[in-house]
């Protein structure tokens, strides 16, 4: 395994708990947060694989 990959996994991960956090911290509007978070979430690890696919 490469460092690389290895960095940008972590990064992907940090980058959705980043994420999830913020958008349970600010739930202003809580029926909106959660499909925020899931679709950033859901799009960050499409990101992910189609990297690691290359």
């Amino acid at each position: 395994m490469s460092t690389s990959s290895f960095l940008v996994g972590w990064f992907v991960r940090v980058s959705c708990l980043t994420f999830v956090l913020v958008g349970c911290c600010s739930s202003r509007r809580p029926s909106r947060t959660p499909t925020d978070a899931h679709y950033w979430v859901t799009w960050l690890e499409e990101r992910a694989l189609s990297y690691h696919l290359r």
